[in-house]
């Protein structure tokens, strides 16, 4: 529980060292960066992040998992809808949902591939494919 309650305060603390006077698309990009460091290089935040991927055969009692990270998306695509940024039609809270999962998903297939060693070219490949899909075209 400990484990899972000090990942829930670096994501807090990521969040909190995102540069606010960056765009918002730019603000969810650094927040990936932190978080694929993170979990590549803190044995405790790695700890954790398999604890919430085996909850259900722990007999311990956790928070839901991944609700922090949706949230912290979320709340920057929030952002980057303010300022414009996203398509017409797309939703924040979609895309909060959808940024945690691809991400919690890439990060579970890299480490059962490379160990994570791959982690950042990843999720680097899916930024690069899920930005067009959501960013607004540019002005005429």
């Amino acid at each position: 529980m400990a484990l899972v309650q000090a990942f829930d305060q670096r994501r807090a603390e990521m969040v909190a060292r995102i540069q606010p006077e960056s765009p918002g698309l730019v603000r969810v990009q650094q927040l990936l960066e932190a978080l694929t460091s993170a979990l590549t290089d803190d044995a405790a935040i790695q700890a954790a992040s398999r604890l919430q991927l085996e909850r259900n055969v722990i007999d311990a009692p956790l928070p839901p998992p991944f609700v922090g990270w949706i949230d912290s998306f979320t709340a920057l695509y929030a952002d980057a809808a303010a300022q414009g940024e996203l398509r017409d039609g797309v939703e924040p809270a979609t895309l909060g949902w959808m940024t945690a999962a691809a991400f919690f998903g890439v990060q579970h297939v890299s480490n059962a591939l490379t160990a994570r060693a791959d982690l950042a070219r990843r999720i680097s490949e899916f930024w690069t494919l899920f930005l067009p899909a959501i960013q607004a075209p540019p002005p005429l």
